[in-house]
C-alpha cells in the first residue's frame, strides 16, 4: 500500500514534510501496518510555472532582519560544555546583540533552539542568521527577550548576522512550537 508523505510549501526550498503528520506515518511503516493517509491542511498544494525565479510560498514567516542591538538575547548553555554560553555571548555582543544574561541549562538539550514570543519573529530570525543550524521555536511565555538554547549539536560557530532590512534566508528552520 502507498501513502503520500504530508507536506507544506516552504518557499524557495520546496515542499517540506509536516512533522506532526509524518510521525504517525513512519511509526506505522516501522510496525509494518497500513498507514492512514494524512488529513489535508488548509495550505493548498503549490505549483510553480517554469521561470528563473519563484515567489516564496512559505507557510512560516520570512521576516526582515533587524538591527542586532534591537534584539535582546538570553543565552542558556545546554551543551554540557563549560564556558560555551559565555563565549557565544561575547561573540553575539561583538555583532551588536544585547545579551541580557547567560545561564546553564541543567536539563541539557540535544538541539540548538531560538525561542521567541509571537511578534518577535524578526528578532529571533536575526539571531538565527548568526547561529547556523538553530531551529526557531515560538514560546508564548517569553516577553521581549529572545532565548537562545545551545544544545549538544552546537558546533561553536557564530557568524555575521543578516544585515538590517534584508529578508532573512529562506533556509531557516521554523517550528510550530510546543
Amino acid at each position: 500500500s502507498f501513502a503520500a508523505a504530508p507536506t507544506v510549501a516552504n518557499g524557495d526550498v520546496g515542499p517540506t514534510l509536516r512533522p506532526a503528520d509524518v510521525a504517525p506515518l513512519f511509526a506505522a511503516l516501522t510496525r509494518s501496518r497500513p498507514a492512514q493517509a494524512a488529513a489535508p491542511t488548509s495550505v493548498p498544494p503549490t505549483t510553480v510555472a517554469p521561470s528563473t525565479t519563484a515567489a516564496p510560498t512559505s507557510a512560516m514567516p520570512r521576516p526582515t532582519a533587524v538591527t542586532p542591538s534591537s534584539a535582546s538575547v538570553k543565552i542558556l548553555n545546554g551543551t554540557g560544555r563549560t564556558g560555551v554560553g559565555s563565549t557565544v555571548a561575547t561573540k553575539l555582543g561583538q555583532y551588536g546583540f544585547t545579551v541580557t544574561g547567560v545561564q546553564t541549562y541543567t536539563d541539557g538539550a540535544r538541539n540548538t533552539r531560538i525561542r521567541y514570543a509571537p511578534g518577535r519573529e524578526a528578532e529571533a530570525a536575526t539571531v538565527a542568521t548568526a547561529i547556523p543550524g538553530a531551529q526557531l521555536e515560538p514560546e508564548p511565555s517569553l516577553g521581549r527577550t529572545v532565548e537562545l538554547l545551545l544544545g549538544a549539536d552546537f558546533a561553536g560557530t557564530v557568524t555575521t548576522p543578516a544585515h538590517s532590512g534584508e529578508p532573512v534566508p529562506p533556509n531557516l528552520t521554523w517550528s510550530r512550537g510546543p
